[in-house]
This record gives C-alpha cells, sequence and structure tokens, in this order.
C-alpha cells in the first residue's frame, strides 16, 4: 500500500562527502531532455544553513551528487533518484531568500516530484500550483479551478518562454492530477507580468540552527521581520537595529559615516566581509544596483559597487548615492580593482552589542574620475 504522508529526503555529496541538509526546506526544478543531459537548478534554502550555502559557493567547478527521493510511513527511502554533475554557477536567491545551484547533470531515473515550499501540500492540483508560481513571479493569470484551465498575458519573447518551457512544464510535473490545460486565445498564449513597483515587498526570516541564540543587526530602512545586515550608505548617520530573534526585542543606535576620497588603488585588494549580496529596498522604493554573483569571473563593477576601501577617511561624503547591499557573517570576498584614481567614500566600524560582535564595513561608491564603471574581478577567499 502506497504510503499516505510522503516525506522527501535529499542527500548532497560534494567531492563524495555528504554535506548536512534539512530536506523539508529543499526544492528541485529539473528539466531532462530527450539525450538524458539535463540542467538542473536546486534552491537550497537559508534555513538550511550557511554550512552548505558557502559550501557550494566556494567549490564551483567540482563534483556535486544530489539524490532525491521520498521516505515513506516505515522509514523507507523509496523512489530515488540521482543526479551527478558539476557546479556551474552560484547565484544568490532574492525571492525567496536562498541560492540557486546550475548543475550540468546525467540524470538516473525520473522527475521528483518535490514540494518548493514547506506550506505547499504535495496533492496541490496544476491549477493551484500554477496560481502560486505567477504569484511568486509577478504573473498576472486567469485560472478556472474546474475546468483546469487558464489564460496567461503575454507581453514579450522572455515571458512567452518563461511561461512554455518553465512554468507549465515546472507545474505538470509537480501535479498528481491531470495536466494543466492553457486556454489559447486568437491561437496565441497571453500573459503579462505585473508592474515591478506593485509587487509586495516581501520580508524574510532567518534561523538557521548555528544563530538561533545569537541576535542579528539590520539596518534602516527597516524591513519588518528581517534579520540580515542591511547598509544604508546616504551619507547620513545609519539607524542600526538589533532583532534578537528569540526574544522578539530589538535596539536602536546610530552609526556615523565618514568618507574617503581620491585613492589610489593601484592593483591593492579591496575586500568586502559578507556571505552575499542582495538587493534591498530603499524608502524611496528605488530600483538599486547591487554586485551580482561574479566569482571568478572578469567583469564591469558598475559606478554602484559597494567596496572597502583602505585609507584614511577624510572630508564630506557624496551626496544623492545610496548603495544598499545585505552582509551576513560568512566568507570574505575579495574585489581586485584595476589600477586608477577614484573617487570614493566609506567607513569601517566595529559594533558591539551585548555579547553579539560583528566587524561591519558601511561603505559608499566607487567613482572613476572619467565618471566610468569601475573594472574588476571577484574572487572567493
Amino acid at each position: 500500500m502506497a504510503p499516505v504522508n510522503k516525506r522527501p529526503f535529499l542527500i548532497v555529496k560534494l567531492n563524495g562527502r555528504e554535506l548536512p541538509t534539512d530536506v523539508q526546506k529543499v526544492s528541485a526544478e529539473i528539466d531532462i531532455p530527450a539525450d538524458k543531459i539535463a540542467t538542473a537548478t536546486i534552491s537550497l534554502f537559508d534555513l538550511i544553513g550557511d554550512y552548505v550555502e558557502s559550501i557550494l559557493a566556494s567549490h564551483i567547478g567540482e563534483k556535486i551528487e544530489f539524490q532525491f527521493g521520498w521516505i515513506d510511513d516505515y522509514g523507507k527511502r523509496q523512489s530515488s533518484y540521482i543526479f551527478k554533475g558539476e557546479i556551474l554557477d552560484y547565484t544568490p536567491h532574492f525571492m525567496p531568500v536562498g541560492i540557486k545551484v546550475e548543475i550540468k547533470t546525467v540524470a538516473q531515473g525520473g522527475i521528483p516530484l518535490m514540494s518548493k515550499e514547506k506550506n505547499r501540500s504535495f496533492h496541490d492540483t496544476p491549477s493551484n500550483i500554477v496560481k502560486q508560481i505567477c504569484r511568486e513571479n509577478g504573473i498576472e493569470c486567469e485560472v478556472d479551478d474546474v475546468k483546469e484551465r487558464g489564460t496567461f498575458y503575454q507581453q514579450n519573447e522572455t515571458d512567452y518562454e518563461f511561461i512554455l518551457k518553465k512554468l507549465l512544464p515546472f507545474a505538470n510535473q509537480r501535479a498528481n492530477e491531470s495536466p494543466f490545460t492553457v486556454n489559447w486565445k486568437d491561437n496565441k498564449l497571453h500573459f503579462k507580468r505585473l508592474p515591478l513597483e506593485n509587487k509586495p515587498i516581501k520580508t524574510f526570516a532567518y534561523n538557521a540552527t548555528h544563530l538561533q541564540h545569537e541576535p542579528l543587526i539590520s539596518f534602516e530602512p527597516e524591513v519588518k521581520g528581517s534579520m540580515l545586515l542591511g547598509i544604508n550608505s546616504t551619507g547620513e548617520n545609519v539607524k542600526a537595529v538589533r532583532y534578537d530573534p528569540i526574544t522578539k526585542q530589538k535596539q536602536v543606535f546610530e552609526i556615523n559615516q565618514k568618507t574617503v576620497k581620491n585613492v589610489k588603488l593601484d592593483t591593492k585588494k579591496v575586500s568586502v566581509k559578507a556571505e552575499s549580496l542582495r538587493p534591498f529596498s530603499s524608502e524611496t522604493g528605488k530600483e538599486l544596483t547591487v554586485l551580482k554573483n561574479l566569482w571568478g569571473k572578469s567583469a564591469d563593477i558598475p559606478v554602484t559597487a559597494s567596496a572597502e576601501i583602505f585609507g584614511n577617511p577624510d572630508i564630506k561624503p557624496l551626496s544623492n548615492i545610496k548603495v544598499l547591499v545585505y552582509i551576513k557573517k560568512g566568507q570574505r570576498v575579495k574585489l581586485h580593482y584595476t589600477s586608477g584614481i577614484y573617487q570614493v567614500v566609506g567607513v569601517k566600524h566595529s559594533i558591539s552589542v551585548g555579547d553579539f560582535r560583528t566587524e561591519l564595513r558601511l561603505i559608499r561608491n566607487a567613482i572613476s574620475t572619467a565618471n566610468q564603471p569601475v573594472s574588476g574581478t571577484i574572487n572567493r577567499s
């Protein structure tokens, strides 16, 4: 008899060594073409912990193995699927907070049905799954729950590709009932994305096991429920909020910012201590450019890149420049810049609140004298 309550299990092995994971916080989105060569997107949420995230980020190009399956009511593993491959890239997820690892794999077995979120039922109907995915991706859709049909409103080729190749196959493979059917209008698949400014600002809670008793700090503009380190480098004093996830108490204090101007970097290292860099909405709601993950790759760093310049604080901050990023305790990221004279502002502070201590580097902007993007390379440390 088939088990009533399926529980997923996941085994992650890096170079043959098994890593600790919390399988309830894992999702898999896997597309396997006829030739059995697939690109798998494995989403490992923050609740798995910094350990797995930092391990994966630090081992790009190395061998990795994922084994998925179900645990039945008797504790036995069933329906196992194995994907062996190489880590091609590592990108922090923005919503929900997490990571994405793209792997070129050779698949053995079928496609596992994994729950993307802990509150989503394994027995969701295709229409419910599609509606949920649409909401998560800012897509407007009309779905008929009875007829299992829906209409998507198309705006461009990218959206069309997303619906055909990503959303619908993913919804169908995740559903335990009949496949979802698109309602075509005029022989076209229609849908549109919601305007970005209309999207709700999501909040996140970080509660990794090894941090449960260690309060984190967030910075204004505060995101309610957030326990990450954020930077607001507007040239003003920064209001910092200490948030303890256990006691639910907050403590507010200010950090005074100073500036560094016209520093010659040559080929010296510019470093930021961070686990990952993520976008953070400002109080005005404007989109902000932040460093994307470019581990080991050559890239043009835009003028809004955040960095720490090792030099003497001096003069006054530049006005009307805002760089907001999240910084959590974790690996050290080194930015290597090319030679040149850059106008730079920034500060370095060490904050101690109770038994919680973290070195915080509030950085403003690195701008070349010619007002051109700063060229550099980001490497792991």
